[in-house]
């Protein structure tokens, strides 16, 4: 095999939790090993998701595995990242990595009416100052899509009532986070700008009320995420970092004492700033006109 040809990398959740050091020697010391691979974590054996391939048809190439960006175009839930700039925040002392893990979803998809298995991801492993701080799944990171400035497609319902009457699709996510004090236990003000454009209609349901819920929604889900890894003493959201690039004397105030974590009151408050664009190749309205019977 031409090491040169290699596409991605999977680190097994026991080697995360022991030492990726040893690993990372041998593929950085080694010239053909290039930088541009994907990453994943996994917690499945690794035979079973290096032997998944892709629906038939298509290139075995065409996967998860080795094309993550294509599939996170289209569901911008868990970003990917390229060697390189895993190794970058590896590095970094204020940087909390979310690194993807991949896992197999044995009966998702039919052909000829028997189930086939494909890969997906389920949620990430955090790794910080080299060492693994944990699994956390997908449903504890509803509000890291609204924290990433590079989320390009996702999606909200808007319940009134436990009940669904729309669906959005948000593009163009922008961040704007503020320390608002510094010092051992700094906080953060956090303004989110995103873009939505009203993907389907359920109910008869205003644009002013849709804005007022998606902005009430998001800032729920950034909530929980973010207390979700304050639990587990894990930055989801990168607030040290952002203290790092902003004021580094601040930083090192901060993290002069390795154990200081990021506390539940850093998240002084969210704003969220929404713009619905347009409704798609339809009205708003989406009940049956009285105008169009005779009178």
């Amino acid at each position: 095999m031409f090491a040169g040809f290699i596409s991605s990398i999977i680190y097994h959740e026991r080697l995360l939790k022991r030492n990726i050091l040893p690993s990372y020697d041998i593929l950085n010391r080694y010239g053909l090993v290039r930088y541009t691979k994907w990453v994943f974590g996994t917690r499945e054996p690794l035979q079973d998701v290096l032997s998944n391939h892709a629906l038939t048809g298509f290139s075995p190439l065409i996967s998860l595995l080795h094309q993550p960006e294509e599939v996170y175009k289209q569901r911008s839930f868990i970003e990917p990242i390229q060697y390189y700039k895993f190794i970058e925040r590896f590095w970094n002392p204020s940087t909390t990595i979310a690194l993807p893990n991949i896992t197999i979803y044995e009966r998702s998809w039919k052909e000829n009416n028997k189930f086939v298995s494909r890969l997906s991801v389920d949620g990430i492993h955090a790794i910080h100052r080299g060492k693994w701080e944990g699994f956390f799944p997908n449903t504890d990171l509803l509000g890291l899509r609204w924290m990433n400035p590079h989320t390009e497609f996702a999606g909200i319902i808007i319940r009134e009532n436990g009940k669904p009457q729309a669906t959005l699709r948000i593009k163009n996510v922008r961040l704007d986070v503020h320390p608002v004090r510094k010092g051992v236990k700094p906080t953060f003000h956090v303004h989110i700008y995103m873009k939505a454009f009203v993907r389907e209609v359920m109910g008869d349901i205003s644009n002013e009320k849709i804005k007022r819920i998606a902005e009430k929604e998001v800032i729920e889900q950034v909530r929980g995420t973010f207390l979700k890894g304050v639990e587990r003493g894990v930055d989801l959201f990168g607030f040290e970092e952002t203290l790092y690039k902003r004021d580094v004397e601040a930083w090192k105030q901060f993290a002069k004492n390795h154990e200081n974590k990021i506390s539940a009151e850093a998240l002084d408050g969210v704003t969220v700033h929404l713009y619905l664009s347009d409704s798609g190749k339809m009205k708003q309205n989406w009940f049956y006109p009285d105008d169009l019977l005779p009178k």
